[in-house]
């Protein structure tokens, strides 16, 4: 047992610490308020998540499609804009070939006057609502004038002019034009015939067989004539060959052009 000597049980005290210098703690910023932190679109695509991946592909989905939408819009954008072009070629191919008609119908009845009929036309309608004139006839009446041969060449004449008066005939245009020479021809034969008739009545017989004889040589002069006349027509031109910058068009409507005749 340890004993405690020097000091007896009541002698003993208890010293109380020196009170030390007394620290001031400010409370005040235990009151201070602070707003919430908001969480923008950046950061919250940082957070980790449980089922992020599956939302990311959603999103790119979505681009794609957009994507798709935006590349379909151009091209039928595109297709409407090439669509706008052709329609356009096609009107002033079709507004062309009908000024070409018409002028060459017209052509034919100017000349033909009387001997020419009224001007046929067929038409087209454009992809503006429009009809347009794409073929055309104009009958024309090659008849001999009965008993009179020189009345006959007089209107065969004028109907070989009206055949050829259009700028590009066509190659009925041409036939209508060789038939009215061979009218000329024919008629020309006749009435020397009828001044041969005329003058053997009066006539010697030498004289009478000199007539018959250059009568003879003069038909021959005729067919030579007739052959001259097939060789000129023998190569006939094409209306659609005045349509150079409607090639596309004229494929579509190949053969117009021999329409476009003096029909008898």
């Amino acid at each position: 047992m340890s004993v405690v000597t020097g000091a007896s049980l009541n002698s003993v005290h208890l010293a109380v610490p020196a009170a030390g210098p007394v620290v001031s703690v400010n409370l005040d910023n235990d009151r201070t308020s602070f707003a919430p932190i908001t969480e923008t679109e950046e950061t919250d695509k940082g957070r980790n998540r449980a089922g992020e991946q599956p939302s990311r592909d959603a999103d790119r989905q979505v681009q794609a499609k957009s994507d798709q939408q935006q590349q379909d819009n151009q091209r039928d954008a595109e297709q409407d804009d090439a669509d706008l072009q052709a329609e356009q070629q096609q009107l002033r191919s079709l507004k062309q070939l009908d000024r070409e008609v018409k002028d060459h119908e017209q052509a034919h009845r100017a000349i033909g006057g009387k001997y020419a009929g009224p001007m046929t036309l067929t038409y087209e309608r454009g992809p503006d609502g429009v009809n347009y004139a794409v073929a055309g006839e104009v009958q024309v009446n090659v008849s001999k004038v009965s008993d009179d041969p020189e009345a006959t060449i007089v209107k065969a004449e004028q109907i070989r002019r009206a055949a050829l008066a259009p700028a590009t005939p066509s190659q009925q245009d041409r036939s209508v034009a060789l038939q009215a020479t061979q009218m000329i021809v024919e008629a020309e034969q006749q009435l020397r015939q009828q001044k041969v008739s005329e003058s053997m009545s009066s006539e010697p017989a030498e004289e009478q067989q000199n007539t018959v004889d250059n009568d003879k040589s003069a038909e021959t002069s005729g067919s030579d004539l007739t052959e001259a006349y097939q060789g000129l027509f023998k190569s006939p031109r094409k209306f659609n060959d005045s349509l150079g910058s409607m090639d596309n068009y004229q494929q579509k409507k190949s053969g117009l052009g021999n329409n476009l005749d003096l029909m008898v």
